[in-house]
């Protein structure tokens, strides 16, 4: 029993032996799995962590523990592995983005296409507007050489000229000869004067506007059709009279217009009530203002009559208003009642209304004045600020040009210009000298040493005036009676007798061909009466030199010889 005892304990003991064993290698084999788990899976962190340790776990390679590692590498790089599945969404976001950008770049094919014709496009036109930009710079430039060689030519005509021939620099040149010799081009004062006429024309005219002219002419009606307002015969105003009235006599109207004393409205009304309506005018291309002004009365009356009878009407409703209210002031000139808008104030509150404020401003101007005094007899004045607000503009005007005038003349100031045709002034450098008027009614261009009409390059004393005009016609004229001897050159005329003339050298020659008598030569056609010869030559003579001093002095008054 003992001995089978201790075979029995030796059995177990045996037993446990190779338990403990068989557990110590579970250790070792779960270190070395774990150890081999965590290297790969930091090598191959795209592979399946389960994949990896089932490959640990449970891998079959025929190799010692030193060589398991290197086989698992090879596997998990060579084999067919099982991706993790952040790994494949990865993938499958490359792979669309592949996709993506294959399309995108298809599509980039097509717009880089574009985009390269755009900036072609683009390129041509810089390179188009470059162009265009210096030419446009030439064009400037040679229009500047221009208006300083001729500072009185129009300047849309030397616009025009160079915008036609910039490109032809002898065309410019020639150009610029002849202007200086013959003076043909068109004047810049006529220029001005045109636009200035059209700018009248349309205010007063095409574009007619009623509260405008009412404030110009706040009682038209008084004004233009007063009969004591006698005027002087217009040719203008006769020929609106003969197109407004087609189907009247000339002789009639110009009855009704002397008998009216040359006043346009009163003629107009005059023959309306006897005739009928006339016709609108709008085609109309006077540069007298003054007409203009009558004439947009004239055709404009009925609705400035219904204007004023409106005007007046809402006036008269807001005076009884005021006048309930107790809210009406006095005029402190003429003490008639007046609503607050009609009335201002000098600079020590006395008030005054619109009407006495323009006849006091009329007659300021009349004596000289430069301001206008409180009617009040105070000391104050009233202010260019409430002046400006009630007078009309060119009343305004003089009165603003007349103080600009003394504050000038009271400055002393040094190189101080002013036109010879206007009361225009501005300072200029000394070694300038061309003087051109800025007034928009002159707009002349001077010579600042003898004020007169600019002759540069010609030289002052040089400059054709009224009397030497009227030498060189008279020159011209005395040509036609002056004959030249044929042998001796002397100079001769004739006084009375036939028409055979003879020097004091012996020489004959015929008075009206100027050829010498010869056996050869027959006068029988030269015998007509020299007189008329000579008046109709002395007129050809005259009437050349006038042309002649209109193209090369244009400026100057022609001297009636």
């Amino acid at each position: 029993m003992s001995a089978a005892r201790n075979e029995q304990t030796e059995q177990d003991r045996n037993n446990e032996a190779n338990n403990f064993m068989h557990e110590q290698d579970g250790i070792i084999l779960d270190n070395n799995i774990e150890s081999y788990y965590t290297t790969l899976l930091s090598m191959f962190p795209y592979v399946d962590s389960r994949y990896i340790r089932e490959l640990c776990e449970h891998a079959s390679f025929d190799s010692n523990e030193d060589n398991k590692l290197q086989m698992f590498v090879d596997h998990l790089i060579h084999g067919d592995v099982k991706l993790s599945s952040e790994a494949i969404d990865n993938d499958n976001e490359a792979k669309s983005s592949d996709k993506i950008l294959t399309e995108i770049l298809q599509l980039d094919e097509i717009e880089i296409c574009e985009i390269k014709k755009q900036n072609e496009r683009l390129n041509n036109d810089l390179l188009t507007y470059e162009f265009i930009k210096q030419d446009q710079e030439a064009v400037d430039q040679k229009i500047n050489i221009l208006e300083n060689i001729l500072p009185d030519a129009n300047p849309k005509f030397l616009r025009d000229f160079i915008i036609n021939n910039h490109e032809n620099d002898r065309s410019m040149e020639e150009f610029i000869e002849s202007s200086l010799t013959k003076r043909n081009y068109e004047k810049r004062d006529k220029y001005y004067a045109n636009m200035k006429a059209n700018e009248k024309i349309v205010q007063y005219i095409t574009g007619f506007k009623v509260d405008e002219f009412v404030k110009q002419f706040p009682e038209p009606f008084e004004y233009f059709e007063n009969i004591e307002r006698q005027g002087r015969f217009k040719e203008q105003a006769f020929i609106f009279l003969r197109k407004r009235y087609l189907n009247n006599s000339e002789q009639y109207l110009s009855n009704v217009y002397s008998e009216t004393n040359y006043n346009l409205s009163l003629a107009d009304k005059q023959i309306q009530l006897e005739t009928g309506i006339g016709t609108t005018i709008v085609n109309i291309e006077f540069d007298d203002t003054v007409l203009l002004q009558e004439i947009a009365f004239i055709q404009n009356k009925d609705s400035i009559k219904l204007y004023l009878d409106y005007k007046k009407s809402e006036e008269e409703k807001e005076f009884e208003m005021l006048r309930t209210k107790n809210l009406l002031l006095e005029c402190q000139c003429c003490f008639n009642e007046l609503k607050p808008t009609e009335c201002i104030e000098c600079d020590n509150n006395h008030i005054f209304c619109i009407r006495c404020v323009n006849k006091g401003t009329n007659l300021a101007i009349s004596k000289g004045h430069t301001s206008v005094q409180c009617f009040f007899g105070c000391d104050r004045e009233i202010s260019l600020n409430v002046l400006r607000k009630v007078l009309s503009s060119s009343t305004f005007d003089i009165l603003l040009k007349k103080r600009q005038e003394a504050e000038i003349i009271a400055a002393h100031l040094e190189d101080l210009v002013t036109c010879p045709f206007c009361s225009y002034q501005m300072e200029l450098a000394p070694q300038i000298k061309i003087f051109t008027c800025k007034n928009v009614e002159c707009m002349k261009i001077t010579c600042r040493l003898c004020r007169k009409i600019n002759h540069l390059p010609i030289r002052c004393e040089d400059v054709l005036d009224e009397h030497k005009g009227r030498l060189y016609i008279e020159e011209e004229m005395s040509k036609a009676l002056i004959r030249i001897c044929h042998r001796c050159q002397k100079p001769f005329v004739k006084s009375v007798g036939c028409n055979t003339m003879t020097c004091i050298c012996g020489a004959q020659m015929c008075y009206i061909c100027r050829q010498p008598f010869t056996v050869e030569y027959s006068h029988t056609n030269c015998k007509i009466n020299s007189d008329v010869f000579d008046q109709e030559h002395v007129e050809v003579n005259r009437t050349k030199a006038i042309s002649k001093l209109c193209n090369d002095f244009p400026d100057i008054d022609i001297p009636n010889v």
